[in-house]
This record gives C-alpha cells, sequence and structure tokens, in this order.
C-alpha cells in the first residue's frame, strides 16, 4: 500500500465526483499513464492510482530517476490543472517547505516562488503565514482563500464572499468605466477640481487590480460604492463653485454700472 509523497500532496486533491469520473476511465481505457513513485512514495499519479484500486485495476508503476522532484511536481501540476491564485500560491509555497525540511540549500526566495506561481508578492507571503498557521489544506480545498486566511489568523473580520458570475464582473468594470469618464468630466469643468479628481483616477487603477484578483472582489464593491459617494460630493462642491462665480460676476455688473454713472 502505498502513500501520498508531500510533494503530490502540495496540490489539490481530486474532488469526489472527478474521481468517480477517472474511475470510469480507467475501466473504459485503461491507465495511460504509470504511477510515478519516489522514497517509496507516489509523487505523480496519487488520483490515478486511487482510480485503479477502486476499479480494480492493477496499475504500472516507474521509478522517478531525475535530480529535482519537485520542479517535476511543479511541471506536472502547477500549469497543467485549473488552480486557483490561492492554490497556486500556496502550493510553491508547500513545496519550498518541503525543500527546506530536506535540502536547505535549494530553498527559494519569495519572488522567485511568486514569478512561478505567477501571483503578487503579497500572496506568496500569505501563503507562509497561512501554512505556518495549519491552514493549507483548507486553502488547497478551496474552503478559504489566502486573503481571508490572513484576516482569520490576525482576528480581522472577515469581508462577505460575494460570487458573480462573468456577466456581472463585466458590468462592473463597465460601471467603474463610466465612473472614470465622468470623474474625468469634472476634472476638465473646474480647474480647482483638478487635484481631487487625479486622486479618484488614481483609486480606479487601485479598483482594476482588486477586479483582477478573485479573492479581493468585495473589496471592489465597496470601492465602488465609494467612488460614486465622492463623485456626488465633488458635483455639489462644484455647483457651489459655480454659484459663487455667477454671484461675483453679478456684484461685479452692478459695480461697473454704478460707476458708470456720471456724478451729481
Amino acid at each position: 500500500m502505498y502513500s501520498r509523497h508531500a510533494l503530490s500532496s502540495a496540490f489539490p486533491s481530486m474532488t469526489e465526483g472527478q474521481l468517480e469520473d477517472l474511475v470510469e476511465d480507467i475501466k473504459q481505457n485503461g491507465l495511460l499513464e504509470p504511477i510515478v513513485v519516489y522514497q517509496n512514495q507516489i509523487l505523480d499519479g496519487w488520483h490515478r492510482w486511487s482510480a485503479c484500486q477502486r476499479a480494480n485495476i492493477t496499475p504500472e508503476f516507474v521509478t522517478y530517476g531525475g535530480e529535482n522532484p519537485i520542479d517535476y511536481v511543479k511541471s506536472k501540476n502547477l500549469n497543467r490543472r485549473h488552480l486557483s491564485e490561492s492554490q497556486r500560491a500556496m502550493a510553491v509555497v508547500a513545496c519550498n517547505e518541503w525543500q527546506k525540511a530536506n535540502t536547505p540549500d535549494g530553498v527559494k526566495p519569495e519572488k522567485i516562488l511568486a514569478e512561478e506561481a505567477q501571483v503578487g508578492l503579497r500572496s506568496i507571503s500569505r501563503a507562509v503565514l497561512a501554512h505556518n498557521a495549519g491552514m493549507a489544506d483548507d486553502v488547497m480545498a478551496g474552503d478559504i482563500t489566502l486573503y481571508a486566511a490572513e484576516k482569520k489568523i490576525r482576528n480581522k473580520p472577515e469581508r462577505e464572499t460575494v460570487r458573480v458570475s462573468t456577466e456581472g464582473l463585466e458590468a462592473y468594470q463597465q460601471q467603474i468605466t463610466e465612473l472614470q469618464n465622468e470623474i474625468t468630466a469634472l476634472r476638465e469643468r473646474n480647474e480647482e477640481l483638478q487635484t481631487l479628481s487625479e486622486d479618484l483616477l488614481a483609486e480606479n487603477e487601485m479598483m482594476q487590480k482588486i477586479l483582477e484578483e478573485d479573492e479581493r472582489f468585495p473589496a471592489a464593491l465597496k470601492e465602488i460604492k465609494n467612488l460614486q459617494d465622492r463623485i456626488r460630493i465633488y458635483k455639489e462642491q462644484m455647483t457651489g463653485l459655480q454659484n459663487q462665480a455667477n454671484e461675483a460676476i453679478r456684484l461685479a455688473k452692478k459695480a461697473t454700472k454704478q460707476n458708470a454713472r456720471p456724478s451729481a
């Protein structure tokens, strides 16, 4: 009976439904790819092995003969499976922790891990925090994001998770574009609001980045509301400025007329 290698466990497990589909496929087509063993444990093919057990099929085994098992499992899993940003970050951190425990000389800096997982440095830092807090399995299972894990670990209140469709996301992006156009119009109409408008444009760019990170999408909803509120305030300010300007013009015209009258 084989056990699963820690490097294999660094990546998410199949759901029960996915595993059953694999069982049926192996029953019909046989095992197309052998199980790879390293250190007497399954390095690659844990789910294929599990499916073979259920299908009562004897699998083929091969022994890993390479020199870098970490790069091997990453090449087999990191970019070939549909993983979330949180899961990719946690996977490379878990592999790095195994490296640290076995061959410390090969430990990679967080910057390299971020490049491998195609995530930001903040995500890697959160993954390290979650790993050290014993929450790696929860993140890998998709039960919690790294963002929510950090909030939980630091005892900060979590934001409500919001699930949206692609159409909903596009609608919010369109709303942000409209807000950006409205902000630009305010800047063009009144020079005194120039600085405030530029601040809003900077916030809008930040929101675009937030929307690209699924785990931070709830923050985008709040930022949209903030933008709408600030635009309303700026419009009121601009109206007040315009009223003041009109009053100044009226008084100037009145004074001009008075000065133009001949003295008695």
